[in-house]
C-alpha cells in the first residue's frame, strides 16, 4: 500500500500562552485526517527529549544511537562536502552564529530568527575567526549564513547542548562540558575558545554597526553536533524517498542512500510513483523554538496546502502524521468516520522543560 508519512515536529507547537484563533495556522485537511485516524502516543524518550534523532529514525537511523549532527549536516550540504573538506575526516563541530542577549542575571541564546545575518556578514565574521585560529590549524567553513562548521586538528572529548534545546534559554548551564568527568572550569579548553571567539565577534565593525542601528549583534557561536562518523549500516522500512528542505535530514538520507528532494518538488513524477514517501518539515519547528509565531503559522499552512493541492493525498492508501506527541494514522476507510471531530490545537500553554534540565544526548 502506498504510504505518505508527514513528520511535523512543529505541530502542535509550544507557546507560553494560549493562541488566539487568528494566530493558528489553517491546516484543515491535516486536522480532518488526524481526527478521523488512529492515534498512537509517542514515548517521551523518543520524542520530546530527542527530536532530531526521532526525525532521523524515519530514515533508518537507530533510535538509541547518538546523532553526529555536524558530520551528517555537512553531508547534507549542496555537494555533500564543503570545499576541500569531507565530513568523514577530522573532528567536526557545528559552530552556528547566535546572539547572546544580556538579561539582568543571565544571557539568553537567540538564533537566526533574531540576528538574521546576511551571507556577506557571515563571510566577514567567519573570516576573522578563521584568521585568528589558523596558527592552531583550525578550519572554519560557512556554506550558509546560519550554518557554520569548525574542524579541529585533533579529537576533543566534549559534550555539547544541541542548538534546538538552547534556544531562548540561559546559556551558562548549557555550555560545552567535558565527556570524561574532568573539571569544566576555567581550564576546560572549549570554554576558553568560546571566550576568544566572543571577543573577536564583539569587537568586529559589523557588530558595532548593528549596535548603532539597534539590531541584535552576532556575538557568539554555539558549538554542538559532536560525534564520529557512523560505522553501522542503515535500513529503513518507512522511507523510499524523502521530501525536505532540512540540511541535516538531507545528510541522513544521503548516508542512508535514500533519494531526497526539496518540498517544492512534491508533484514531481518520481515523487508520485514512490510507494513509501516521507516528508520532514522542520522550518515551523525552528520558528516555534525561536518564538516566531508568524513563521510557524505560515510554514504549516504552506505544507498543508501543498499536501491538499490537486488531489495529491488521494494517491496514498495510508497517511501518517507524526508529531512530537504521537502519530495519527489515517486510512482510506477512515473517511467514513464522520462522527469524529477534526483534531484541534491545544487551548492551553504546554509546559517547557526547565532551563537547567539535563540536555545530554538530546539530539
Amino acid at each position: 500500500m502506498k504510504t505518505l508519512t508527514l513528520v511535523l515536529p512543529g505541530l502542535p507547537g509550544d507557546w507560553p500562552e494560549a493562541l488566539n484563533e487568528d494566530e493558528l495556522p489553517g491546516i484543515a485537511p491535516l486536522c480532518e485526517w488526524m481526527g478521523q485516524g488512529n492515534f498512537s502516543p509517542l514515548p517521551p524518550t523518543l520524542g520530546s527529549e530527542a527530536p532530531l534523532r526521532w526525525m532521523a529514525s524515519y530514515l533508518g537511523w537507530p533510535e538509541q544511537e547518538r546523532l553526529p549532527v555536524a558530520r551528517l549536516r555537512m553531508l547534507g550540504e549542496k555537494k555533500g562536502s564543503i570545499g576541500d573538506f569531507t565530513p568523514k575526516e577530522g573532528t567536526w563541530l557545528c559552530a552556528d552564529p547566535v546572539t547572546l542577549k544580556s538579561e539582568p542575571d543571565h544571557a539568553l541564546v537567540l538564533g537566526s530568527a533574531a540576528h538574521q545575518a546576511t551571507q556577506e556578514e557571515a563571510d566577514e565574521l567567519a573570516e576573522v575567526l578563521k584568521a585568528h585560529f589558523a596558527p592552531d590549524c583550525w578550519s572554519f567553513v560557512h556554506p550558509a549564513a546560519d550554518r557554520w562548521y569548525l574542524r579541529l586538528p585533533r579529537p576533543v572529548d566534549i559534550r555539547c547542548t544541541p542548538l534546538w534545546y538552547a534556544m531562548r534559554r540561559n546559556a551558562a548551564p548549557l555550555l560545552p562540558r567535558p565527556g570524561t568527568g574532568q573539571d569544566a572550569g576555567e581550564g576546560f579548553a572549549p570554554r576558553r575558545w568560546l571566550a576568544e571567539m566572543e571577543m573577536l565577534l564583539y569587537n568586529h565593525p559589523i557588530n558595532a554597526q548593528r549596535a548603532r542601528e539597534g539590531r541584535p549583534q552576532i556575538n557568539s557561536v554555539w558549538l554542538h553536533g559532536e560525534g564520529g562518523w557512523p560505522t553501522f549500516c542503515c535500513g529503513s522500512q518507512t522511507a523510499e524517498m524523502l521530501l525536505t528542505d532540512d540540511t541535516l535530514m538531507k545528510g541522513v538520507a544521503r548516508w542512508a542512500d535514500l533519494p531526497a528532494r526539496p518540498l517544492l518538488e512534491l508533484d514531481g513524477k518520481k515523487v508520485a510513483e514512490a510507494e513509501r514517501l516521507v516528508l520532514i518539515e522542520t522550518e515551523s519547528w525552528w520558528a516555534n523554538l525561536q518564538g516566531n509565531i508568524h513563521g510557524w503559522r505560515d510554514r504549516l499552512q504552506t505544507v498543508a496546502q501543498m499536501i491538499d493541492s490537486e488531489g495529491f493525498a488521494d494517491r496514498f492508501d495510508i497517511i501518517r502524521i507524526a508529531t512530537l506527541q504521537g502519530t495519527h494514522e489515517f486510512r482510506r476507510g477512515h473517511r467514513w468516520r464522520f462522527w469524529r471531530k477534526p483534531w484541534q490545537f491545544p487551548t492551553f500553554p504546554q509546559a517547557r522543560p526547565e532551563q537547567d534540565a539535563p540536555a545530554h544526548d538530546a539530539s
